[in-house]
């Protein structure tokens, strides 16, 4: 078994600029638990542990959706929160970009997930996860700072299969295979 999901990575530039965020989020010293900045992406689906036999059939449903678009571009900018700013769990970074959802819908639809319209599908990186109450008051004073930070454009021509292996010091991932728009 591995437990893998689908992504899209982030330029390095964009990283770059939400490391300069993470520091100031740093200072705070709240019991945060962050994602590391090479680990940054937009999650397209979960799809937790799946057994190697299986892989082949999921990536070939995958690029069978994925064949059908063309790169697009997307803005990187805002910095928002699950469930909502006022309760902190999860502070993330915005994907602005009218091509996602159909996207996510396309590839839920060809996986045989059930697609939810009504759930919180944000195009998002998640940046960290609250642990514990504690500084959440610094945490929305920053949240309000940064709604409107941009982070900066990137263009969108792929969706990667990684594997996530959890160690004590946090998940490593590892790219299983990429799956590049318009391709065969």
């Amino acid at each position: 078994m591995k437990r893998l999901f689908l992504g899209i990575p982030l330029p390095e530039e964009v990283k770059e600029k939400i490391r300069v965020l993470l520091k100031e989020i740093y200072a705070v010293r709240g019991d945060f638990s962050f994602v590391p900045v090479e680990n940054l992406h937009i999650t397209v689906k979960f799809l937790g542990d799946v057994a190697e036999s299986e892989i082949h059939s999921l990536s070939e449903k995958v690029l069978s959706v994925v064949q059908n678009y063309h790169p697009f571009p997307a803005l990187v900018q805002g910095v928002s929160a699950f469930p909502r700013p006022e309760r902190i769990a999860v502070l993330w970074v915005g994907v602005q970009c009218a091509e996602l959802l159909p996207l996510f819908k396309d590839i839920h639809g060809a996986l045989e997930y059930v697609w939810k319209e009504e759930r919180e599908d944000v195009p998002h990186v998640t940046l960290l996860r609250v642990k514990s109450g504690r500084k959440q008051g610094k945490l929305q004073h920053l949240l309000q700072r940064f709604q409107n930070l941009r982070f900066g454009k990137m263009t969108i021509d792929r969706v990667v299969l990684y594997e996530s292996h959890l160690l004590p010091e946090g998940p490593v991932y590892k790219v299983v295979r990429e799956f590049c728009f318009g391709t065969h």
